[in-house]
């Protein structure tokens, strides 16, 4: 997370603000979906009064060095306020990133913390899958 504490503050208050559990269960069945059919659509809604949408799928690209395809996925945040980035499946994700790569606000402090709980839960789960 940023050394700014301001930012760190507004991103503490915002977590204290969502349904945490609920994020975590989305995410685990996303993950499963993923682990299973390649695709997974989840309707999050974290207790802020939005439903953010979200379609992750796998993408197999060609790898310009032929060395082997790239295995990534895919994220849309299908709200209005969001749009479409691709994603390695990894954590790690901090709100401000989120926030800049998922929404067409790159400030939108509160939907980049939503969007980094959301992957980062996903990506434990991907983990934890055989």
């Amino acid at each position: 997370m940023s050394t700014d504490t301001t930012d760190d503050d507004a991103v503490a208050t915002i977590r204290r603000s969502l349904d945490l559990e609920h994020i975590q269960k989305g995410a685990a069945w996303a993950a499963y979906r993923l682990h299973m059919h390649g695709v997974a659509a989840v309707d999050l809604t974290p207790g802020d009064a939005t439903c953010y949408q979200f379609v992750l799928t796998h993408v197999q690209r060609w790898a310009a060095d032929d060395v082997r395809p790239a295995r990534d996925y895919l994220v849309v945040l299908a709200n209005d306020f969001g749009r479409a980035h691709g994603w390695a499946g990894h954590g790690g994700i901090v709100p401000s990133y989120a926030a800049a790569k998922w929404t067409t606000d790159p400030h939108h402090v509160w939907t980049g913390v939503v969007v980094a709980e959301f992957l980062n839960a996903v990506a434990a789960h991907m983990e934890r899958l055989p």
